[in-house]
């Protein structure tokens, strides 16, 4: 369950035992925000009184995993092993689901459907991802960049590369980490130097979805760049 709460109310609740709580205090302005981009909705009564919503399943488990992103992002940043920038990125797309869960509208309204809108728009996001492939790109980020709701985006990805924006741009940091190690090999340089470089922070997940796309490990890929020549 999702529970908003307007500034300065005060409730009273009870922790039951084994079930996991979370809390984000956020200005009002940046609620609005998150709303209008990622559900197209802005809900005019957000700010007067609390309001909760029932989760799906689906919901939950998606939740469960921006936690899970959330909490990565917070322990990379506390060793040094990520700038202190990246956790809100982590907390701006837990709360583009909080507004994508509260407007509760159906995945379909509101979507323009021309086939040379929905491709320009496509297209027009994978030239941007590509030009700033080395620097975060959250969801929000863009669709302000292409003036899109980001329902709008995920139809325009999934119509277009049958692929969701976040898949896309794994798939492309992914190809980029594999052409730096095959390029870079010979020169020294650490998989996890390479990693960071193309924006892929979190060094396990990058190990095992770089496996699963091109069948070996980044290690495996850059010892092949260092071995001489026959």
């Amino acid at each position: 369950m999702i529970v908003t709460i307007p500034a300065g109310t005060s409730v009273t609740a009870t922790v039951q035992p084994g079930l996991s709580y979370t809390g984000a205090v956020v200005p009002m302005s940046i609620w609005v925000e998150i709303q209008a981009l990622s559900a197209g909705t802005i809900l005019a009564g957000a700010a007067d009184h609390p309001n909760a919503v029932q989760l799906t399943t689906t919901d939950a488990k998606m939740f469960r995993s921006q936690m899970e992103a959330m909490a990565d992002r917070f322990e990379a940043a506390a060793s040094g092993a990520a700038l202190p920038e990246h956790t809100p990125i982590a907390l701006m797309e837990y709360l583009r689901g909080m507004a994508d869960a509260v407007a509760g509208a159906p995945s379909n309204a509101g979507l323009d459907r021309s086939s040379s809108r929905h491709l320009r728009q496509a297209w027009a996001a994978e030239a941007f991802i590509r030009a700033h492939i080395r620097e975060d790109i959250p969801i929000i980020r863009l669709c302000k960049e292409i003036g899109v709701s980001r329902r709008q985006l995920e139809y325009a990805f999934r119509t277009t590369f049958a692929l969701s924006p976040l898949e896309f741009i794994r798939a492309l940091r992914l190809n980029e980490a594999r052409r730096l190690l095959t390029a870079r090999g010979a020169r020294g340089s650490s998989v996890t130097s390479i990693a960071m470089e193309v924006g892929l922070t979190h060094l396990g997940r990058f190990a095992a979805n770089y496996r699963q796309l091109f069948g070996e490990s980044p290690r495996e890929t850059l010892l092949r760049g260092r071995r001489p020549e026959d």
